[in-house]
């Protein structure tokens, strides 16, 4: 070969530099060279470097870099060195690899969370009893709208909204034909009392009153928390299987625990159940097009 091989350690490209001798070849001679170069990770990377004398400089200048391999921790011989054109240690590789793939699993299962997020806000549908059937909402399904319900935005120092479960209709019902007058006939009261039984599952979102002297804006927020809260009950249902309806409310002069009249108000009832037909599991396109596509967004 008309080029020279020599072998020599770099401990650390750190190493301070010294002024090199000048060389015993000649600029058009070109030599390579064998070189080790410590790792953070105690390994030693391990180069096949070729370089020329340049006289302007008097200094050596490289042609090319190769990497050949690597060296494990004590080991100096290179027939120990390992394979690779990695620049990391087989031990490091391991972990890269395995962070690698817990990340792109970690961002697979954020985008399908995003997706349910998503597709459960903008499918959400109102169903009303007649395409419900039994059973109505289990415990898990109505302790989750609770707990929704209670991330609507709010500035009350005590959260303003509450779900009621009514599991007794009979109660309801009572309430109803209470509101009649003393001389309505049986088919009136039957009306009322039927208003109750609608529906597989039956919730009531209530709301405290505003104080008297309250600034008519804390009313108005107290509203927006109740509507937030109404919300995230609604799309708790949907995304667990349940149809659901929004049915308005009205005053019972004594509503027998089902709230405070003196300091709370029944906001509204929430009929629900087991969709008779499947659920939308994404939003219909029709609903987006032309103008619409925006919603209600406007621009200012």
């Amino acid at each position: 070969m008309s080029t020279h091989l020599m072998e020599h350690s770099i401990m650390s490209e750190k190493t301070e530099k010294k002024a090199p001798a000048t060389p015993t070849w000649g600029p058009d001679k070109v030599r390579t060279a064998v070189v080790r170069r410590l790792q953070k990770n105690g390994w030693r990377h391990v180069y096949e470097v070729r370089s020329v004398y340049d006289p302007a400089t008097k200094n050596t200048r490289v042609l090319a870099s190769k990497l050949l391999g690597k060296l494990p921790p004590g080991v100096d011989d290179l027939n120990g060195m390992v394979p690779t054109d990695k620049r990391y240690s087989p031990v490091k590789s391991a972990k890269t690899e395995k962070a690698e793939k817990a990340e792109k699993a970690e961002e697979k299962a954020s985008k399908r969370r995003e997706a349910a997020v998503l597709s459960a806000l903008l499918a959400r549908e109102s169903l009303g009893p007649k395409h419900q059937e039994a059973p109505g909402p289990d415990e898990e399904t109505l302790t989750l709208c609770g707990r929704a319900a209670m991330r609507a935005p709010s500035h009350a120092k005590d959260f303003p909204v509450r779900l009621v479960s009514i599991k007794s209709r009979d109660r309801l019902a009572a309430l109803y034909v209470a509101r009649l007058p003393e001389d309505a006939d049986d088919e009136s009261k039957a009306k009322a009392a039927d208003k109750a039984k609608k529906g597989a599952g039956l919730l009531a979102l209530i709301m405290k009153k505003p104080a008297a002297d309250a600034d008519p804006r804390e009313a108005l927020e107290q509203a927006v928390t109740a509507g937030a809260a109404l919300q995230s009950v609604l799309t708790v249902l949907q995304a667990r299987g349940f149809a659901a309806k929004t049915v308005s409310a009205c005053d019972f002069a004594e509503p027998d625990g089902l709230y405070d009249p003196e300091a709370e108000t029944i906001v509204c009832f929430i009929l629900c159940g087991t969709p008779k037909k499947a659920l939308a599991k994404s939003p219909d396109p029709d609903l987006f097009k032309g103008k619409a596509k925006r919603g209600v967004l406007t621009l200012w």
